[in-house]
């Protein structure tokens, strides 16, 4: 006769030269244990586990207990457990509803029930055909590193190794001092090979008095350790004075102080929890997260984009049953994930449309953006950086094809545009920026980046100028697309030409220089004609995808007359190439625009130009110029 460990099915041999008889499908089975002679019925089955990844099924004898195979009810909500003689079991709500599930007996008096939906350890009365559901107060035993001893309120006591065992208040009585209920702590663990077992296969172990002690030394050997109680599912850490007016947590409308944490460790030597942090007065949730190794306890509290380390000092209750235990915060880090925007837009309106089930379905394919920041304990930032993974879906190859990596790299924020700047050296020896914007996206409740631009650094020289670009690779947005000049840079010796604008016009690029006034408005307009070759174009992907080509090293550089005619409110101006007394960029109403048509009618002393969309018509007189938009019908 063998017995099966309900986890690692190994098997143990418990008896031999055993008999039995068998009646119809059921069989009794005889055998020697120790100096005792057991009996048992019951009828063969088939029993399936799972052995690295694969199912194993196997013949084995499942025992009946005929002496609760009956109707029982709960005299508290009238629903009905029926049982029956192979361990499954029948649930009645009492508003009618069946389940079906499965119960193990744990001694005379308790079974333990469980279904799809629900686990709960019973008390049965056979005299009179009852169950009544137990129901206890929570109450944790730590030690100063937060291994733990958890009784649950429906029966159930979680060690902090995992183990998850039964136990009971016995032997109830009153005491005639304090006129309270006194009785013992009784576990049980299932070990159906002890010589302890009882004939459910369970060892009775009395854990202590009742009500619990505040204090408990428990275990054997080197697990043999000091516990203290913690009444309920959460201990609560005040702050400890001498740490409270440090590391306040930095929110736009100012710095805040962090009060009380309370959280309940599952005792794990690595565990993640919910938990509950007073900031600035108010409870907020938070998440708990702790490793143990060799007796070093690390913990971190996360909060928003915020990350605290932490000590504790677990000190269980007073006698009012009031915590002792105190934290103080060590460290803090800003840690915020980035999403693309488009992606998290799909994932919400699949959720909204469709049902949560198919966000699996939504493909991440550009990648994320990981923001990390330092802060000293006064809430200062002392050091900031990126973390970008990004995929083929975001385009942002170098011109070899090699997707841009980000590690560790340091950022900058233009606070006036919002704008994140972080650069990058790609395989192919050139530096690569990223410029991003940073938003919370309210259907998904995560945040996002919108990709502004993504731009390659070349520097290419001719004619004795030295011109420096930013050319953009990919973006999300429609403002600027793939192979236009983000910006640029213009030098010959020690003269540096102020940027404005860098554009193409039919075959060539045009430089743009102007100075700004204090008042904002221009002068000095200077043109340069570039006329900038590419390297043939790298095709990867099956040949799905061209990527931006790289200029070639030289380029010819002309500066061309240029002048700039300005309404009469100086906000609104036209830039004409004198030579060929055409206009080539105009600005109006806030928007530049890039003519690609001029005509000049000399009659009306007035230009007529389009970018290819807009029309304008630029009248001059006395060096001062009316622009007004006109239709295209008109033109």
């Amino acid at each position: 006769v063998y017995s099966i460990d309900a986890e690692t099915h190994a098997e143990t041999e418990i008896a031999i030269d055993g008999s039995y008889e068998k009646t119809e499908d059921v069989f009794s089975v005889t055998y020697k244990s120790g100096a005792s002679t057991v009996t048992v019925n019951g009828y063969l089955g088939v029993y399936g586990f799972v052995v690295n990844g694969e199912t194993v099924r196997g013949p084995v004898f499942v025992k009946m207990h005929e002496e609760v195979t009956k109707t029982y009810i709960s005299e508290k909500d009238w629903s009905v457990l029926v049982l029956d003689n192979l361990g499954q079991a029948t649930k009645y709500s009492e508003d009618g509803k069946v389940e079906i599930g499965r119960y193990i007996l744990i001694n005379d008096e308790l079974f333990y029930y469980e279904n799809n939906e629900d686990s709960s350890i019973y008390k049965y009365y056979s005299e009179n055909n009852t169950i009544e559901k137990i129901k206890f107060s929570s109450v944790g035993y730590y030690t100063d590193d937060l291994d733990s001893i958890v009784f649950e309120e429906y029966g159930f006591v979680t060690f902090g190794d995992g183990e998850r065992c039964f136990y009971n208040i016995e032997d109830v009585s009153l005491d005639e001092n304090t006129g309270k209920e006194k009785g013992v702590v009784a576990i049980y663990k299932q070990d159906a090979n002890s010589p302890d077992a009882s004939s459910y296969g369970f060892v009775r172990e009395v854990f202590g008095e009742y009500p619990f002690e505040r204090q408990k030394i428990y275990g054997e050997g080197d697990d043999r350790r000091e516990y203290r109680i913690n009444r309920g599912s959460n201990i609560i850490f005040a702050r400890e004075e001498t740490n409270a007016d440090k590391y306040p947590l930095p929110l736009n409308s100012g710095k805040v102080d962090l009060g009380t944490l309370s959280f309940g460790p599952s005792g794990e030597k690595e565990f993640t929890v919910n938990g509950t942090l007073l900031v600035d007065g108010k409870a907020q949730d938070c998440t708990v997260v702790g490793s143990r190794e060799d007796g070093t306890l690390e913990i971190s509290v996360i909060y928003d984009v915020f990350s605290f380390d932490i000590t504790v000092s677990y000190e269980g209750e007073d006698e009012e049953g009031r915590s002792l235990s105190k934290y103080s915060i060590t460290g803090m880090q800003g840690h915020s994930t980035l999403y693309p925007f488009d992606y998290l837009e799909q994932v919400y309106l699949v959720s909204l449309f469709y049902g949560p089930q198919y966000v699996g379905y939504v493909e991440n394919d550009s990648g994320i953006i990981d923001i990390v920041q330092s802060y000293d304990d006064q809430a200062n930032e002392t050091s900031r950086s990126i973390d970008a993974v990004f995929l083929e879906g975001s385009e942002m190859f170098d011109s070899e094809g090699n997707l841009i990596q980000i590690e560790g790299a340091t950022y900058v924020v233009d606070e006036d545009e919002g704008i994140y700047k972080v650069s990058s050296v790609g395989d192919d020896g050139y530096t690569y920026k990223i410029y991003f914007t940073v938003s919370y996206h309210n259907g998904t409740h995560r945040y996002s980046y919108f990709l502004s631009a993504f731009t390659r650094e070349q520097t290419i020289t001719g004619d004795g100028y030295v011109l420096k670009t930013e050319r953009n690779i990919a973006s999300m947005g429609i403002s600027l697309f793939a192979k236009e000049i983000y910006s640029a840079s213009l030098s010959r010796g020690e003269e540096e030409y102020e940027y404005y604008d860098m554009f193409v016009n039919g075959e060539d690029y045009y430089y743009v220089s102007k100075t700004q006034d204090d008042d904002g408005s221009l002068g000095n307009t200077r043109y340069f004609r570039i006329s900038l070759t590419e390297n043939p174009t790298a095709i990867i992907g099956n040949g799905e995808k061209e990527l931006v080509p790289l200029y070639a090293d030289n380029c010819t550089v002309t500066e061309v007359a240029a002048k700039t005619l300005y309404t009469e409110n100086n906000k609104t101006y036209a830039d004409i190439l004198e030579s060929e007394n055409k206009v080539v960029l105009l600005s109006f109403a806030g928007t530049i625009y890039y003519i690609e048509e001029s005509v000049y009618d000399e009659n009306n002393d007035c230009y007529i130009v389009s970018d290819g969309m807009y029309s304008f018509k630029i009248s001059v007189g006395n060096d001062v110029a009316e622009i007004e938009e006109v239709s295209n019908s008109e033109n």
